[in-house]
């Protein structure tokens, strides 16, 4: 019996991308967070659209030196599938933590929903958008 081409695929090196991001939020590592993106990443967060890797790192590195700072982030997944060999659909459960707290309050939950591509053997983020769940 052969097994199906999905029962192939590693899942386990795409779910590292979101618990690279949330390492590299919570020390406040804004080149960490912004190298996880691709170089044409597209980002919608927080009312703002961004285009690129430089984009994002700047977006991020005002976040954390201002009202983001000492802040944390949980990204868990509630979905993975592979839509080919190289891009993987990810759907995130969480939102950004305040110093102390271990779940986010209602108003900083957030899905999130994450494409990510191989490139050159590396998962990336090419594509994010965040929203807060229905109340």
């Amino acid at each position: 019996m052969s097994e199906s081409p999905t029962a192939l695929l590693d899942f386990a090196e795409p779910r590292q991308v979101p618990e690279r991001t949330t390492a590299a939020w919570l020390a406040g590592d804004a080149e960490a967070f912004a190298a996880e993106f691709t170089d044409d990443a597209l980002v919608v967060i927080a009312g703002h659209y961004l285009r690129g890797h430089a984009q994002v790192l700047g977006y991020v590195t005002k976040a954390f030196a201002g009202p983001m700072k000492g802040t944390g982030v949980i990204s868990n997944p509630i979905h993975l599938s592979y839509l080919d060999q190289d891009t993987v659909l990810l759907i995130t459960d969480g939102g950004v933590l305040a110093p102390g707290e271990t779940a986010p309050a209602p108003e900083r939950s957030l899905y999130g929903t994450w494409i990510l591509s191989r490139r050159d053997g590396r998962w990336g983020i090419s594509a994010y958008h965040s929203s807060r769940p229905a109340s």
